[in-house]
């Protein structure tokens, strides 16, 4: 329907968009974290002669280390949307990836993104945006759905190598509301395109895998199927 060139375009587009949705989240920690350096900073200054200033202290040294933290977060994002074929670890992208959306407001204390599986210690040699792009909509998708309702819940990341294939799975404790979720300009959300699922299909197509979408026991599953060596450059 689309040139893949036009699909490239989109996935960058969406990607820029992803970003500037989660500014809030990271503004909100970051601000979080100033206004209790500031309060500690304060204290210590008052309290300087006193037994108490070396906890003061303690308390902005942890400060400044979730300052460094976020930084670090949201600056490993320029290599997980990097164009360039390059190997990649499997546990490393998956640890930044959950760090990363758990310190986005919009989901850090509604959800518990647990990970597991026999193939998080493999490399794919692939371009990290793939993934990034892929796994971001699976997880958004969930969220959407999430969002509305009250408790914890769990999604799941279960990664396994299956005949030189990653298979990254992705579930969670939603319903899935149409039998054509890859269609273009299909969707159940208000204010929504449908168009994110379409293009993760073409993407993950083009880097010869294959994307999967279906219901099982409550569970909507989520399932990316790569080479762990792409031909693709």
């Amino acid at each position: 329907m689309y040139s893949y060139a036009s699909i490239i375009k989109l996935v960058f587009l969406y990607l820029a968009a992803r970003e500037g949705r989660l500014v809030p989240g990271f503004l909100h920690n970051i601000n979080n974290s100033l206004h209790l350096l500031k309060m500690n900073f304060s204290l210590l200054d008052r309290d300087l002669s006193s037994p108490k200033s070396e906890k003061r202290l303690q308390a902005c040294k942890n400060v400044i280390k979730q300052f460094d933290k976020l930084n670090k977060i949201a600056g490993d994002r320029q290599f997980y949307v990097n164009e360039s074929v390059q190997q990649i670890y499997i546990n490393d992208f998956i640890s930044w990836l959950v760090a990363y959306w758990k310190n986005d407001s919009f989901c850090k204390h509604r959800v518990e993104l647990d990970v597991g599986g026999d193939g998080l210690y493999n490399t794919i040699t692939i371009a990290p945006y793939v993934l990034t792009f892929c796994l971001e909509e699976g997880l958004i998708n969930s969220l959407e759905e999430l969002k509305d309702k009250d408790g914890l819940f769990n999604i799941t990341f279960k990664v396994t190598i299956i005949d030189n294939k990653v298979v990254f799975e992705l579930s969670s404790p939603t319903e899935l509301k149409t039998d054509k979720p890859f269609m273009p300009f299909l969707t159940t959300k208000d204010g929504h395109l449908g168009f994110g699922l379409y293009l993760t299909q073409e993407l993950i197509k083009h880097w010869d895998g294959e994307v999967k979408l279906y219901s099982k026991e409550s569970q909507t599953i989520f399932q990316i199927s790569l080479p762990l060596i792409s031909k693709q450059e």
